[in-house]
């Protein structure tokens, strides 16, 4: 607990330091994260910037998902379980790099279609990235990424790096998508650009 006498001094009133303070604590500018998600409850549909889908992420007592709309006619275009997955409790620390944890979109220049990014824990320390393509594949991922303890994602404007750590000792290692050298990696259609 942060000592209000060190934060205010002693001029102000101890009830105007207490407003102060948890005024701070609780702006959202102080705590912005470079992108926003959702997955502390469920919540309705997001629409997916630039297309015709939305996206929403569904928890019940057993399982959890991931289910891409079509706005137009309502259908459902994809949907991804995510079963597997924990999401880091709203302000918890940064131990277990729960700031990556969430549901975000992605929007790369090289890419001319809804993509969905998931990073959560699975197991009692992992942490795995997952990419959604679903106008490519609407039951799996079309990439996954699981560190031993943490993955750390980047984006640029052609590409998403995922730094991963594969061993005790810190060693890490780095995958692209699309990486269009490795076929497995990344569907033949992103690449024939």
């Amino acid at each position: 607990m942060m000592d209000l006498r060190l934060f205010c001094g002693y001029s102000f009133p101890p009830l105007f330091c207490w407003l102060v303070f948890l005024m701070l604590m609780h702006c959202p500018s102080v705590y912005a994260t470079e992108t926003e998600s959702a997955v502390e409850t469920p919540i309705n549909e997001v629409p997916i910037n630039k297309y015709p889908y939305n996206w929403q992420y569904s928890a019940t007592v057993r399982n959890q998902s991931l289910i891409i709309t079509d706005i137009e006619n309502q259908t459902v275009v994809a949907s991804y379980g995510l079963d597997e997955c924990l999401f880091c409790e709203s302000g918890e620390d940064n131990e277990d790099n729960c700031h990556q944890d969430g549901i975000f979109e992605i929007d790369l220049f090289s890419v001319d279609q809804p993509l969905l990014g998931v990073v959560c824990h699975v197991g009692a320390h992992s942490q795995r990235f997952m990419l959604f393509a679903p106008l490519i594949d609407a039951q799996i991922p079309v990439f996954s990424v699981t560190g031993l303890y943490v993955v750390q994602v980047t984006m640029s404007r052609v590409s998403i790096a995922v730094e991963y750590d594969v061993d005790t000792e810190g060693q890490t290692k780095v995958l692209i998508w699309p990486d269009c050298a490795d076929s497995h990696l990344s569907p033949s259609d992103l690449c024939a650009r």
